[in-house]
């Protein structure tokens, strides 16, 4: 299982991506990895990643070839060029015999991000009949473990924030850890990049602890106020 949660700031000028590390091997107990899922291709100014099944996998390979070769379009920042770019790609590596009737749109797909000072990102569905999306509310701001009740944290708080970096990186990993408290078996360790000033980096250990702290000291602020109506 994969879970992503992209933020965008309030003025669109920065983005927070936070997702996890694990990875299944195979059939039986505990053939899980820690993995890093966020390809950052620096010089193309791109980071992009999947959900989903062995499917995306085959296509996270097939994409980071095409945007090196710039057979995928996405330095002009023309929304519309770039989601048609996106659902071509997706038909393209859907094999034929997985091309099911009524699978839904969130089964699988990628996540891209086109970086500088004011990213884009989009999520592209890996279907029959692909759908593209700009990332840019809470609506569709997670992807991946779809059934996880933590996304309704995200659902709920991102539009009534600020929307400042800092309290991005709050909403989101506070989330990704309230997401692998209900789905341990399926969500890892927490991973965070930003986007900010133009430039994209990974948050360190130090900074993840940091933020790990923090959410769960919310956690008993909401558990003391609770005792105290008791």
């Amino acid at each position: 299982m994969t879970m992503h949660i992209i933020l965008l700031t309030a003025k669109r000028d920065g983005l927070v991506w936070v997702t996890e590390r694990s990875a299944f091997l195979g059939a039986g107990h505990a053939n899980f990895a820690t993995v890093g899922k966020i390809a950052h291709f620096k010089d193309e100014k791109v980071a992009f990643s999947g959900w989903g099944d062995r499917i995306v996998l085959e296509a996270l390979g097939h994409f980071g070839d095409r945007i090196k070769d710039g057979s995928i379009p996405l330095s002009d920042g023309d929304e519309e060029r770039i989601k048609q770019s996106l659902r071509s790609f997706a038909n393209d590596v859907l094999p034929f015999e997985q091309r099911q009737q009524m699978e839904r749109p969130d089964s699988r797909g990628l996540i891209v991000a086109t970086l500088g000072e004011s990213p884009q990102v989009f999520r592209v569905s890996i279907v029959r009949q692909p759908v593209c999306f700009a990332i840019y509310d809470q609506l569709n701001a997670t992807a991946g473990d779809v059934e996880n009740p933590a996304g309704l944290f995200v659902r709920y708080y991102y539009p009534r924030c600020n929307k400042t970096i800092e309290e991005l990186l709050r909403l989101g990993l506070h989330t990704m850890r309230l997401a692998k408290e209900l789905n341990s078996g399926g969500i890892g360790e927490a991973d965070a990049w930003v986007c900010e000033h133009g430039e994209f980096r990974q948050l360190t250990p130090s900074e993840l602890a940091r933020y790990e702290g923090l959410s769960r000291k919310l956690d008993s602020a909401i558990f003391d106020f609770l005792l105290q109506l008791a």
